[in-house]
């Protein structure tokens, strides 16, 4: 790809994140709930906007590994219910009494968009500097949650652990950005690693001259 076409690919990308924030923001006003914002799913279109126009790759690998993991229990919970009609972490149970309008930008903030800016970024090279964005976005995530946020709501699972009691344990708050950094950040950081390394040997096999 020319890099002209890189520039372009990631300037859609970043009016396509835009478009999907505004539309969190359209959801949140018909809820009557801006506060919604301080979740990692409804402000992390903004932050991927702000990656894709910078061409910043390690913030977006970044920002895709604070929160990619959640992301797929999400959608193995929704595919349980829609499968098997039970539940397993009843994450998503609350999503089948929702206006089409609601639905429709509820899955899209969810998968479109750590899962599509997986999608176009999995080739790049990934290195340590993403992981401190990383860091640094689960800080942000922890401060505001702590500051504007009330307890009740235990918003990004920072207060009660989403109530998973085989998580929670006494102190979980005080702990909650180290825990998110190595049981969600870093796993998904050296996933990301791997789909690199195997991109890198699927090229190297592929400009093999062939010798048969």
């Amino acid at each position: 790809m020319s890099r002209a076409s890189w520039f372009r690919k990631y300037n859609i990308l970043a009016f396509y994140f835009l478009i999907v924030q505004g539309l969190v923001f359209a959801r949140n006003q018909l809820l009557g709930e801006h506060i919604l914002f301080f979740y990692y799913c409804d402000n992390i279109a903004l932050f991927f906007a702000i990656g894709f126009f910078t061409k910043n790759i390690p913030l977006i690998k970044g920002l895709i590994s604070s929160g990619f993991l959640l992301q797929v229990v999400y959608l193995i919970d929704l595919m349980s219910i829609l499968l098997f009609n039970k539940e397993v972490t009843g994450t998503t149970i609350y999503l089948f009494g929702q206006t089409p309008f609601l639905l429709f930008v509820t899955l899209l903030m969810h998968f479109g968009t750590a899962f599509v800016a997986l999608a176009f970024t999995f080739r790049e090279k990934n290195n340590w500097t993403s992981l401190l964005y990383a860091f640094f976005y689960l800080c942000f995530l922890y401060f505001t949650t702590i500051w504007f946020t009330p307890k009740g709501y235990d918003m990004n699972c920072i207060f009660n652990a989403c109530d998973v009691s085989v998580v929670y344990f006494h102190g979980f708050t005080n702990w909650w950005i180290l825990i998110a950094f190595f049981f969600l950040a870093l796993p998904t950081h050296l996933f990301q690693e791997f789909l690199y390394r195997l991109c890198m040997r699927y090229r190297t096999l592929e400009n093999r001259p062939y010798s048969g």
